[in-house]
């Protein structure tokens, strides 16, 4: 086994060991630091509300849109089922409901 001695005058300097841990460690934390930064933000982006009622379409092209897409989307658009809606519109042709210059009857 080989010993190799140091001298006193060549020992490092304790604090100068600890500020050299710190000057490697900067680097690390600073990306740590970056990290959780950046996941804070998107989590805060991401908890937006997104918009639920995007349709370009109005009138009669938005309710023929509604009733040809998921019932879930129907339901919660027009507050109905579709069957409901439907006999709805049923019922108000029956008693006289019918289309006008502003208003079209399904």
């Amino acid at each position: 086994m080989v010993t190799i001695r140091v001298l006193p005058s060549e020992r490092p300097n304790r604090a100068a060991t600890a500020r050299e841990r710190v000057r490697r460690l900067i680097p690390a934390v600073a990306g740590i630091v970056s990290a959780h930064a950046l996941m804070s933000m998107q989590r805060a982006f991401s908890d937006l509300p997104q918009p639920m009622y995007n349709s370009g379409m109005t009138g009669q092209k938005w309710i023929e849109e509604l009733q040809k897409g998921h019932p879930v989307c129907f339901r919660r658009s027009m507050g109905m089922a579709q069957h409901v809606f439907r006999n709805l519109v049923r019922d108000l042709v029956r008693c006289g409901l019918s289309s006008s210059r502003l208003s079209t009857v399904f």
